[in-house]
């Protein structure tokens, strides 16, 4: 990590971290008092985060730094304030027609715009709880520490990622 690096990262105070994860922390910017999340990714494609960075594609958080140290990557993103599909359904159990069909042509945008691009990106870990509504009504996709680009005629991932209860049929050999 190059000395302008410690800088950038000494600009955030850690608040607490996110759910579960011992590697995703909410911080906050010193001056500004903006929050953001920062992860310390172990597992990550540098190349589909730096596109992701510069392309800055809506429903998806915009990201603000990304900074390699050793074999770790620490990125910095917005926060999304909201609740996860997840934690929605959990509430609700089920949700009126045209607000689950608001919710899925919104995703199909977001994962239309990921596979327009050249070569796509496919997320490979899209589930409830990597759904985030907001209280204004937006749908963003997160976590895409397991997203690669698609190779065509690659018809099964070499690896099994995500979560198994949510993997799409091509990490099985079956796209």
């Amino acid at each position: 990590m190059t000395l302008e690096e410690e800088y950038r990262l000494s600009c955030y105070e850690e608040l607490t971290t996110l759910g579960n994860h011992n590697h995703i922390y909410l911080i906050k910017h010193k001056l500004s008092g903006e929050i953001f999340v920062k992860k310390v990714l172990s597992r990550f494609s540098l190349n589909v985060y730096k596109q992701l960075r510069d392309l800055q594609i809506s429903g998806i958080p915009k990201i603000h730094d990304l900074i390699l140290e050793n074999d770790s990557l620490i990125l910095i993103e917005d926060y999304i304030h909201g609740q996860t599909l997840e934690q929605l359904l959990e509430e609700q159990t089920t949700l009126v027609y045209s607000d689950a069909l608001a919710i899925m042509r919104r995703l199909c945008d977001i994962l239309k715009s990921l596979h327009a691009l050249t070569p796509p990106i496919i997320h490979r870990d899209l589930k409830l709880s990597n759904i985030i509504l907001t209280s204004e009504n937006l749908v963003y996709i997160v976590d895409f520490d397991t997203a690669r680009y698609y190779e065509s005629g690659q018809e099964q991932d070499t690896e099994l990622l995500g979560t198994k209860e949510y993997a799409p049929p091509e990490q099985y050999g079956f796209g």
